[in-house]
């Protein structure tokens, strides 16, 4: 994770963390300069936001796995910046999502 050398990791937290929200959500703080979110659907997985890297994306989808085994449906963009939007390979590579959910704009 020396993506962005001593910047990155001071912004990238030491400490991670998987935080159950209720249970169908989680959060993984800590992996990345932004959080990403995992939604459990009854059929499926939606993740929110990507991180910047493939790295850390990897990271956060084994930590994901960790809790469900569900497939990954779908992804939100909640907009387009880097460190939102850039390890969304990493997921689509595991699996056929149906889609990516984002502004018009993006």
């Amino acid at each position: 994770m020396k993506l962005y050398g001593k910047i990155y990791m001071y912004f990238v937290s030491q400490d991670v963390n998987l935080p159950q929200v209720n249970s169908r959500v989680y959060v993984a703080i800590g992996f990345a300069l932004a959080n990403s979110i995992m939604i459990i659907g009854d059929n499926g997985v939606v993740i929110v936001d990507v991180t910047e890297s493939l790295e850390a994306a990897a990271e956060i989808y084994e930590a994901f796995r960790t809790i469900t085994t569900k497939p990954i449906t779908d992804i939100i963009y909640t907009h387009n910046h880097a460190d939102h939007v850039n390890g969304a390979q990493v997921f689509y590579i595991k699996y056929t999502l149906k889609q990516f959910i984002y502004h018009k704009k993006l």
